[in-house]
């Protein structure tokens, strides 16, 4: 819970239902903060294939590339992957 991440203020929304459905909190500056974190966008994460296995949590991708420790626990994590998943690669 960001303000960084914001898409808006329920009791200024007029519509919620139509905000929803024509996906208007894209439009937001919180919803492109947001966006900006998903690990397709994240330059070290972007062409790896556990990417999406690596984080719980968006703001978790924002602690990570903040850190400036990026290369290390991406190292880390894919020793994780080797130890766990590979078994489970042929099922």
């Amino acid at each position: 819970m960001d303000d960084m991440f914001s898409m808006g203020n329920l009791c200024e929304i007029e519509d919620f239902k139509d905000y929803l459905e024509n996906r208007k909190y894209k439009n937001t500056k919180g919803y492109k903060n947001f966006r900006s974190f998903f690990p397709d966008q994240v330059e070290l994460c972007r062409d790896c294939n556990k990417n999406l296995l690596c984080f719980s949590c968006v703001n978790e991708v924002r602690r990570f590339v903040e850190s400036g420790r990026n290369q290390k626990l991406c190292k880390e994590n894919q020793c994780y992957f080797d130890l766990y998943w590979k078994e489970y690669e042929g099922v």
